[in-house]
C-alpha cells in the first residue's frame, strides 16, 4: 500500500478535477473549470497580484492571463493597478460574480458529496484530518528549505 501512496493521491486529485470540469461544462455557466477556479481563489484570498494568483494556483502566468481576460471580458473580474507597484496588477471579484460563483460552489460540493458516497463522517473526520497534516508537513518543509537557502546564502 505504501508504494501505491503517491498514485493513488495523484490519482483521487485528476479523478475530482475531472468530475467537477464535467459538471462545471454541463451547467452552461460559460466557464472552464480553470475560469472558475480563479474565481474560487479570488473569492477565498480577495484581491491579489496576477503572478502570485498564478503561483498560487500552479498554473503558467500565460494560462492565468487567458483565464482572468476571459473572465474580465464577461465582467466577473478587474484588474487595477498594484499602489505599491505600477507595473503590477492586482485581479478582483466584481459584484457580478455572485451568481457564478454560488453555482461553482454547489458544484464543487456536488463533486465532494460524490467522492465522499459510502464514507461515514468518523472515517471522513480521519481523513480530512491526515490530509490537513500532510499538507501542513509539506508547506513546513517547503519553508525550511526556503530559509535554509537564504541562510546558506548570508
Amino acid at each position: 500500500m505504501p508504494d501505491d501512496t503517491n498514485f493513488v493521491i495523484a490519482d483521487l486529485s485528476r479523478l475530482m478535477r475531472a468530475q467537477f470540469e464535467r459538471l462545471v461544462e454541463g451547467q452552461g455557466l460559460g466557464l472552464t473549470a480553470g475560469e472558475a477556479g480563479v474565481l474560487v481563489h479570488l473569492n477565498r484570498c480577495g484581491p491579489i497580484r496576477q503572478h502570485l494568483l498564478a503561483a498560487r494556483l500552479g498554473l503558467s502566468g500565460m494560462t492565468v492571463t487567458n483565464y482572468v481576460d476571459r473572465l474580465q471580458k464577461a465582467g466577473l473580474v478587474m484588474r487595477g493597478e498594484d499602489p505599491t507597484d505600477r507595473r503590477a496588477k492586482i485581479v478582483s471579484l466584481t459584484p457580478q460574480a455572485a451568481l457564478p460563483l454560488a453555482e461553482v460552489s454547489s458544484l464543487g460540493k456536488a463533486t465532494w458529496r460524490i467522492a465522499r458516497g459510502g464514507i461515514d463522517d468518523d472515517d471522513w473526520k480521519q481523513f480530512i484530518r491526515i490530509a490537513l497534516k500532510m499538507r501542513s508537513n509539506l508547506i513546513a518543509a517547503r519553508r525550511s528549505e526556503a530559509a535554509g537557502k537564504e541562510t546558506a546564502s548570508e
